[in-house]
């Protein structure tokens, strides 16, 4: 404050000041180039004691780096003899925060997920477990007690969270595994569409907080015991209001879920009438068909029965007519003979007598014998009449053969059955049994939200706790650093450093600074309690990576940058 240029600084509190609390003005030294690598560094991290360093680069490569920084005793994972349980670059990488020998790495493939792999770097010859995403893994992150970690990757248009934990065999021996009881992000409630864009767990390892793109900052309870399906233990009371929304929540979704079950209910049952009323209108029309089939071979047997009747009235009409017309012929005849025998008698022989005339008697028609041509009438007469016995027998069973559709199948089980020889006998293979239905895996519970406030007018890049637990920091896409507290969520100050998006914040181990890195070429280093920027690192390329020394103010970074021999970098506070 020697030029007087920070006296009107809203943000500049004396009693902060570094000799106001009795402590030099920090200075950080040259940087320092880390050599030996043969491939680009994509991420760097310090292990819990601070006496081992991890680098992660392209294609495959793991570096485990002790106190001497020397490229010849570095230890890759794995051994040269081993494959590498990744795909491609290695571009995550975090030790665990109690144990300075478990290390995690996730490759980013760009195409078919990604591999999270468990260390022990004292048997570096292979992970000691194994996990496959769907998604490239873009964060990860431990909790505090060493024993559960995340990792989180996008799935098309959302962002998924798994969560691991160490367990322990009935022998005791150690093992990792993923926890299918709850899950975050995706279709869960409370996350929705957004995208989470960094996430870590508090000091007190309760709750797991993230940042989002519409400059969100969410807070979820995690359960570090196992949650069972119907039962979410909850470890942090929400406040009142918060529970009276997710219970409006909550009743607003099962009310609509009820209202879509009670729609496609009252769809099935319309679907359900409509199939019936049309059966049963077939049905109708089918009986109505067979009726009218039925009246129209009744009528036409009536039509043939009277046409037979009138034609057998002709005949006997016929009959009896050439049987009158035969009997006046014959009288005619006797008549005339007895007027002639009178005529013999008043004359006497004046009349020479003529031999009697045999006149041919015409024989009865019984005693006529049918000539050929008379058996075809009578043939088809007979046919006729066969015809019109199988016309009736066929009206008669007309009936039955016009059955509703339901008896179709049985009719043509019946003639398939009858064209089959008796001889062969059924099968009498058994059928297969039915499929066993397999039980629903049960389903993972989302993490229950704890807390959701929007603070930004831009998308939320990157998230960092105070090792303390007073602050945490958030930067995106405006170029501003801003400060919150941890316990009500107020921002204390904003750092206007930068001028392009922030990705990258870190605190050193006291808590007294944060280094910011993003898109600009260079490194801020500022300070939490004076606001003031301490130093300004220049580098080529925009930043991988930042990680501090959790023993002592010594800032690890690597850059995109790939001029060159592949490097990392240290800057040391003096």
């Amino acid at each position: 404050m020697a030029d007087g240029s920070e006296a009107y600084n809203i943000d500049a509190f004396p009693n902060a000041d570094f000799s106001a609390r009795e402590l030099p003005r920090p200075s950080f030294s040259r940087t320092q180039d880390v050599r030996g690598l043969v491939k680009h560094v994509r991420t760097v991290a310090w292990s819990c004691d601070g006496k081992k360093a991890a680098t992660g680069g392209e294609y495959k490569e793991i570096q485990v780096w002790d106190e001497s920084l020397d490229s010849k005793t570095t230890t890759p994972l794995p051994s040269a003899s081993k494959p590498s349980p990744h795909n491609h670059h290695v571009s995550s990488i975090a030790w665990s925060p109690v144990d300075p020998n478990i290390l995690v790495s996730a490759d980013k493939t760009f195409s078919v997920g990604s591999v999270i792999a468990v260390w022990d770097v004292t048997s570096p010859s292979a992970p000691i477990a194994t996990f496959k995403t769907p998604g490239d893994v873009i964060n990860l992150a431990w909790h505090p007690s060493g024993q559960h970690f995340a990792a989180v990757y996008p799935v098309k248009s959302r962002d998924l969270v798994d969560f691991f934990r160490l367990s322990f065999s009935e022998s005791g021996e150690p093992k990792w595994e993923k926890r299918e009881d709850i899950t975050l992000g995706g279709l869960s409630h409370g996350i929705g569409s957004e995208e989470i864009n960094s996430l870590r767990f508090i000091n007190s390892g309760q709750l797991v907080c993230a940042v989002s793109n519409d400059g969100s900052v969410s807070a979820w309870v995690y359960p570090v015991e196992s949650v069972r399906v119907d039962l979410v233990e909850e470890q942090v009371e929400p406040e009142p209001e918060q529970e009276r929304e997710q219970e409006r929540e909550q009743e607003q979704e099962q009310e609509h879920e009820q209202e879509q079950e009670q729609e496609q209910e009252q769809e099935q049952e319309q679907e359900q009438e409509q199939e019936q009323e049309e059966k049963e209108a077939e049905v109708v029309t089918e009986e109505k068909e067979d009726e009218v089939v039925t009246e129209e071979k009744e009528d036409e047997l009536a039509t043939e029965e009277k046409e037979d009747e009138v034609i057998a009235e002709e005949k006997e009409d016929e009959v009896a007519t050439e049987e009158n017309e035969e009997k006046e012929d014959r009288e005619d005849k006797e008549e005339d003979q007895n007027e002639e025998n009178k005529q013999d008698v008043e004359d006497g022989p004046a009349t020479p007598e003529l031999p009697a005339i045999e006149t041919p008697t015409e024989r009865p028609l019984g005693d006529v014998k049918p000539a050929e041509n008379n058996g075809d009438v009578e043939m088809t007469e007979t046919e006729n009449a066969d015809a019109k016995a199988n016309e009736e027998s066929k009206g008669e069973e007309a009936p039955e053969t016009n059955k509703p559709e339901f008896q179709d199948v049985e009719m043509v089980d019946a003639a398939q059955s009858n064209t089959q020889p008796s001889s062969v006998q059924p099968s009498r293979q058994s059928s297969p049994p039915p499929p066993t239905k397999t039980s629903p895996k049960p389903r993972a519970q989302p993490l229950k939200r704890y807390r959701h406030d929007v603070c930004y007018a831009a998308s939320l890049l990157s998230l960092a706790y105070d090792p303390r637990g007073r602050y945490f920091v958030v930067g995106g896409q405006d170029a501003l650093l801003s400060l919150f507290d941890t316990k009500e969520w107020i921002c204390e100050k904003s750092f206007d450093v930068c001028t392009a998006a922030i990705r990258h914040t870190a605190f050193s181990y006291d808590g007294e600074f944060v280094a910011i890195g993003g898109d600009d070429l260079f490194i801020a280093i500022v300070s939490v309690y004076t606001g003031q920027t301490v130093a300004k690192i220049p580098i080529p390329a925009a930043v991988n990576a930042l990680s501090w020394n959790p023993n002592k103010n010594s800032l690890a970074y690597c850059h995109q940058g790939k001029g060159g021999v592949p490097l990392w970098h240290i800057v040391h506070q003096e």
